[in-house]
Formats: C-alpha cells, structure tokens, sequence
C-alpha cells in the first residue's frame, strides 16, 4: 500500500508540472541550483573550464524496500564471490582461454596475470553490482524483484554523484510542498564514505606493510587516468577527497617516464612511493598504447595495492558472469545453499554464443529478437545489440572463432514509471522510464585473496533512469539520468 501511494504521489507531482509550464521552469531551476552546490556536476566537453549540471530526473525513483533490502544483503557475497573466482587460476584459464585467442586485449591481461605471485600481494576491489526491477508476469499478482544486469569490477563510476541527489531532491520536493524523502526510510552507509574508507583502509595497510622510515615523505595513491578529456571529473575528485589520502593523477605516458620499482618490489613514480594505485582507465584495448602494457605490468608486480588488480578485472568479464549462474559453479565458492538460491532468483539467461547448448537459445533469439540482448564479453568496452542488429551479429559469428566475444542474455522486462528527465541544453522531457539500480561493494584482501580484511557494502545505491526505448545508458552522453530512492 505504501509503495502504491508514494507512486502515486509521484505521478501526482509529474502531472501538476506538466499542467503548469512555468512551475516547471521554477522546479528544474531549483533543482539544478541545489545539485550544482552539492557538486553533482560533469565538465563540459568544449570549455574544459566549465562544469555543467548532470544529467538528473525531477523526481526520485519509488524501489520496493523488500526488495532492495536484498540485492544489498547480496553484495557481500558477490564481492567474496568475485574474489574467489579471481583467484582460481585454473577457472579463469578454462573460462577465458578461448576467448583470450580471439581478442588480444584479453590476452595481454591474462600475460600479465600469469607472471604475477598473488600470494604476495594486497588487493582492493571496488564493486558495483546493477540490477533492473522486474515484473514477473508468470507469479499471482505479478510481484516484482531486481534482476542483475552485471557486476563491475573496474573503473566504477558514480559513487560519489550518485551520494550526493537526494539533498537535492529533497530541496526540490520541498518547493512543491512534498515530504516525500522525508518519509522514505532512512538509509545508512553513503557510497562515497565506503569507497573513501576502502582506498584509506588500502593506503593504512600498505604503510603498515611496507612502510618503514615513518619520518619520511608521505605515499601516494596514484589515479591512473585516460589521456585526453574527462567529463565524470567531479566524481572521481570526490572519491579521492574521501579517501584523505596524498593523490597523484597521472596517464599511462606520464607514468611511463619516471615509474620504477625498488629492491623491495615498492613502486615510485616521481620519486614518490606509491600505495595504492587506483585504475579509472583501462578497461579498454583504445585506453593502452603499446608501452602502457609495461607499466600495467610493473604496476602489477609492485607491492603497491591495486584497485582493480588485473585477477579482479579478468573476473569482471561477461563470460565470468555467464559462467557464475550455474549452480555447481556457485557452490565452488559460497557454502549456503540457501544464499546460492538467494543470488540465482536475481539472475536470467546467459549462453556464450560458441557453446553447443546455447544453440535452442540462439534459434530463439532469431525468431524473437525482441527478448534477448547480445553483450560483447569486454566490460564497458563495447556496445550491446538489439533487435535487428542482433540478429545480424549472430549471423555474422555463429560457427566462427569470435562467436567466444559475445553472450546472450535474456532482455530483462523492467518495471516503468513516469518523470521528467533534465538535461543541460535540452528542454524537459516526461517520459516513462526504466531505472537501473547499482550496490556499491568493497573487498580488501591480501595473500591471494585468502585473507580478507574488509568485506562492506553501502545501503545507499546508484538510480539511473532512462527513457524507455532508448538502449544505450551513459549518464556522462545524456542518455540517462542520474535518480535518487524512494524506498517503499
């Protein structure tokens, strides 16, 4: 009943600006105002000295508590999961060994991978688990629940913008004489405050373990960045202020020119010892030029704690997360059965194209486009297929050596709602939108990933809103728009 009246009341409030032009006008004025004093800001992509609003919906997003009270439950168990799988060799050696001689970027990590001695290393990932919520039409009643999309393992963004709406949502609400946040449970654990206490929990570790002259200069956490023009850049600074530790951004090529590892296996890059390296590139064959492999390589090597480690980025592949819906793989690594069923009720469908069970699927997928999607095995590195396109990519590498490069995976069917997307230089737009929901996770291990120092996650996630029909998802290029929770 809660949830039907705070839709309800949303719906309300989307109609009334909708009837009243310039209280639509006022509401995004005020909206955008209050998001830009929190920093919810992207830079904008000709005057690189200028910061724009971010993308954002009027109105928050009404989630079912239940329901979201268990992928959160989950997230710890997907960050031990995806430590697990990142340090079985032999699983990500049979899983990934076909792909990895079809496409070299796969190749290169796996190099990497092979020549590194984990045991002797400290690892940080930050994770981000996303979900859509589901109508499950089959059920009496037709009751919902959130299905998961994919876990990332590398270069996760919006911790930090997607902390930071609600205020913001709130201060709108309140122009329009609403209380709806107010009435929505009280959430603890805010994305930024975990992911700043993992890379500090990383940092402190690393000048436990190695640190030995403590009158010397400070460590840094070096920030691998892309060359080129970053729009996500106030998130990412967020990041590095919640962590409160000394920063260094610097490029593969920057890298490159002073980075050198000690007889104790320390890194250095412009003579400052490094204790955390944090990737936000590389999760792409277009981010790394030949010599950047070298660096990857003694990054890797050092005793510097990495985020991702490359063991964590190979685990992050769609292949992995195809893989991990079996059950007797789940049981490898997680010793309930009762949570092993918890996590297969958020999972549908997945077949690698080159495998001779996925044929029934494939054929399915011909006939009815409409209910699959098709993602390349890279993650963030390609575009999904749809429709058309899909059935001409299947037909294109169906019985071929690249049919290993792509998963298909069951459309999920989502659950909409009505809002008014805001975006700079566009006029509102009300829309029904379909929502993605990302849980924040950190894991700090060290010894191979056996000993596990931090498991968390955060309570508060990441809605990210769309118009429905349109594919693609990138907050930064418009196409959707960063949402905060009602929980009902």
């Amino acid at each position: 009943m809660a949830g039907k009246v705070a839709q309800d009341e949303v719906q309300s409030l989307v109609e009334r600006v909708g009837l009243n032009p310039g209280l639509l006008e006022e509401s995004v004025e005020v909206l955008r105002d209050a998001a830009a004093s929190l920093g919810v800001l992207l830079r904008h992509p000709v005057h690189k000295d200028t910061l724009k609003v971010a993308p954002l919906t009027l109105f928050p997003t009404v989630v079912p508590q239940e329901a979201l009270n268990e992928i959160v439950f989950l997230q710890p168990t997907i960050n031990h999961l995806m430590n697990k799988v990142a340090h079985d060799r032999s699983f990500l050696s049979l899983s990934l060994g076909g792909i990895a001689g079809v496409d070299p970027f796969i190749q290169n990590l796996f190099d990497i991978y092979r020549q590194i001695d984990f045991s002797t290393q400290c690892e940080l990932g930050l994770i981000r688990s996303d979900y859509i919520l589901a109508q499950n039409l089959s059920a009496n009643g037709g009751s919902v629940s959130f299905q998961q999309v994919e876990v990332n393992m590398v270069c996760v963004g919006l911790a930090a913008l997607g902390a930071k709406i609600a205020p913001a949502h709130k201060h709108a609400l309140q122009f329009l004489g609403s209380n709806l946040l107010e009435r929505s449970p009280s959430i603890t654990g805010d994305t930024l405050s975990v992911y700043g206490e993992g890379l500090r929990a990383a940092y402190d570790l690393y000048c436990l373990e190695f640190v030995r002259d403590v009158g010397k200069r400070a460590p840094v956490m070096l920030v691998v960045i892309h060359d080129g023009f970053e729009f996500n850049i106030m998130d990412q600074r967020f990041v590095e202020m919640a962590a409160g530790v000394p920063s260094l951004r610097r490029t593969f090529r920057q890298i490159a020119e002073t980075a050198r590892v000690d007889a104790r296996g320390c890194l250095y890059v412009e003579d400052r010892e490094v204790a955390v390296v944090y990737y936000r590139t590389g999760y792409s064959p277009n981010q790394y030029k030949d010599r950047d492999w070298e660096m990857r390589l003694l990054m890797e090597q050092s005793k510097a704690i990495k985020s991702p480690s490359v063991a964590h980025q190979l685990a992050g592949f769609k292949k992995i997360q195809q893989v991990l819906c079996r059950t007797d793989v789940l049981a490898r690594y997680i010793p309930d059965q009762s949570v092993i069923s918890r996590l297969l009720n958020t999972f549908v469908g997945q077949w690698d194209l080159s495998e001779k069970n996925a044929d029934e699927h494939i054929e399915a997928a011909l006939r009815e486009p409409e209910r699959y999607v098709l993602k390349p095995n890279r993650e963030g590195g390609g575009n999904n297929f749809y429709g058309h396109d899909l059935v001409r990519q299947i037909k294109q590498v169906r019985g071929t050596a690249n049919a290993q490069e792509f998963i298909l995976m069951e459309l999920i069917r989502p659950v909409m709602q009505e809002n008014v997307l805001i975006r700079a230089e566009m006029p509102p737009e009300r829309v029904q939108t379909i929502s993605e929901v990302g849980v924040f996770g950190v894991i700090l291990t060290r010894n191979g990933g056996e000993e596990v120092l931090l498991n968390r996650t955060a309570g508060e996630v990441l809605i990210r809103s769309k118009a429905d029909g349109v594919r693609e998802g990138g907050v930064s290029s418009g196409h959707s728009c960063i949402s905060s929770v009602v929980a009902v």
